[in-house]
C-alpha cells in the first residue's frame, strides 16, 4: 500500500510542472503580420475579382476575410476565396452608394489582427 502511494505521489509531482502553464506563454508563435498585404488592382468594377498578394499563408484563403467601409457605412464583410491565381475577392457595390460608387477603404483580417 506505501508503495502505491508513493509512485502515485512521484506521478503527481513529476507531471504537475507540465500542467502549470501560463496563458501568456512566451514560447507561442506569433500570428504573421498582415501589414504587407496588397491588392492586385486600385480600382475595380463590382463582383471583379480583385487579388490579395502577400498574405502570410495564401494557400488558405478561408482563413482571411476582406472588410470594405466607407464614412457613413459599416464594414461589409467579403470572404475570400482561392483560384490558380491564388486568393482573391470580389468587388462589391459600393455600401453607402451602390448606384453611384465612390471611395472606400478596404482590410484584410484574419478574425484578429487588420491590414493597414
Amino acid at each position: 500500500m506505501r508503495q502505491r502511494i508513493r509512485t502515485t505521489l512521484l506521478a503527481v509531482v513529476t507531471l504537475f510542472p507540465l500542467g502549470c502553464g501560463g496563458d501568456g506563454d512566451p514560447g507561442a508563435p506569433e500570428a504573421p503580420s498582415l501589414d504587407g498585404t496588397r491588392f492586385s488592382l486600385s480600382s475595380a468594377t463590382s463582383l471583379g475579382k480583385v487579388y490579395l498578394l502577400g498574405l502570410p499563408n495564401p494557400k488558405a484563403p478561408e482563413d482571411y476575410e476582406v472588410l470594405v467601409s466607407t464614412d457613413g457605412a459599416e464594414g461589409l464583410p467579403l470572404l475570400v476565396e482561392g483560384d490558380e491565381g491564388g486568393p482573391y475577392f470580389r468587388a462589391p457595390l459600393h455600401p453607402a452608394t451602390p448606384n453611384s460608387g465612390g471611395g472606400v477603404i478596404i482590410q484584410v483580417t484574419d478574425g484578429t489582427r487588420r491590414s493597414p
